[in-house]
């Protein structure tokens, strides 16, 4: 049987800013239906993986294919292509409407199909459909990221970057933001998801790919990484136990 080939993949990618390698040799797949986390500390180069995927900046050295074909370093030839990305801190037009804001998510759509793309995130975020003529920046914060995720669907991409979503969101909204991406993903979404709320993660993700000072440093299914001890102190923020120690002739007190 042939091997399906995947709808992502990074070989041995490097990137660069300036003089600087900001990432060194990652690779990493993403399936159809799948969804793959990136994590790690700030500065590891998550965000910079996800820049050159939607065709922010230039592949130095490697190759990033999606659906088998080489990708460009444009955003428009990314987007045609069918990647959406949803960047970290929501960056919507806080003096646009909701439904205007999704209007911007559409500037690749057929034009006839645009009021039923509308529709249908008003039908996948209901609270986005009662707030249509409401101002984006009069929404809460979780209501800001659900309104992003749903400017990025508006292309029906066939793959979604989602860059720190629950960043800055209050625990109740860090959960309905989780419960929004689950059910992307039970929709058959391919997801490559960068995410600090750990819980949220390892729920969603399939695998996850740990990476440290620009390089991935450890990667495997989602079960397999929780079972880490380098995954559990660098991601999970959890330390082994240490053994109390007494002086020589110090007895331990009950």
């Amino acid at each position: 049987m042939t091997a399906v080939a995947p709808l992502l993949e990074l070989d041995r990618v490097s990137l660069r800013y300036g003089t600087t390698v900001a990432v060194r040799d990652v690779s990493l797949t993403i399936a159809r239906g799948e969804v793959v986390a990136l994590v790690g500390a700030n500065g590891a180069g998550k965000t910079t993986v996800m820049r050159a995927i939607s065709g922010a900046m230039p592949v130095a050295a490697g190759a990033i294919r999606f659906a088998g074909q080489a990708l460009k370093a444009a955003p428009h030839a990314a987007l045609r292509a069918g990647i959406a990305h949803c960047p970290e801190g929501r960056q919507v037009f806080a003096q646009m409407t909701v439904r205007e804001n999704l209007l911007v998510g559409a500037h690749t759509v057929d034009r006839q199909l645009i009021d039923e793309r509308v529709l249908r995130m008003y039908e996948m975020f209901p609270v986005l459909g009662e707030r249509r003529g409401q101002r984006a920046g009069t929404l809460s914060g979780g209501e800001q990221q659900m309104l992003a995720m749903a400017r990025a669907l508006m292309s029906d991409p066939a793959l979604l970057l989602l860059d720190e979503p629950t960043m800055g969101l209050a625990p109740i909204m860090v959960t309905a933001v989780g419960d929004e991406i689950a059910r992307l993903k039970d929709e058959g979404m391919s997801i490559l998801l960068v995410e600090e709320t750990a819980d949220l993660t390892v729920r969603i993700a399939d695998s996850m790919h740990l990476m440290e000072g620009g390089s991935v440093a450890l990667s495997g299914t989602t079960a397999e990484m929780v079972d880490s001890d380098v995954m559990r102190r660098l991601y999970l923020g959890e330390h082994p136990p240490t053994t109390p120690t007494h002086e020589p002739n110090e007895a331990p007190t009950a």
